[in-house]
């Protein structure tokens, strides 16, 4: 009988954010780094937009991809947001 064998695969993040602002510009999302967010607007319960040092950003979602750093990114509203593993 064959034993099963490991095998280690290293990925390049760089590559994989490529790939990914790739795949999101083609589906017309704005994606934004580097751009600090004081806070995330608000209406009605759901988050509409944030606002940054360069002014507000307004979307139809609002994507906060900082996993367990969310609590410190985005203060006040972080606590209630649900982290999932991907």
């Amino acid at each position: 009988a064959r034993g099963l064998a490991a095998r280690l695969e290293l990925v390049s993040l760089p590559a994989v954010e490529f790939a990914l602002r790739a795949s999101l510009a083609q589906r017309g999302v704005d994606c934004r780094t580097g751009t600090p967010v004081d806070r995330v607007s608000v209406r009605g319960g759901r988050a509409v937009g944030v606002e940054t040092d360069v002014g507000p950003i307004e979307g139809d979602r609002v994507v906060v991809a900082t996993g367990a750093w969310s609590a410190h990114l985005v203060p006040g509203v972080a606590d209630g947001l649900p982290v999932e593993p991907v």
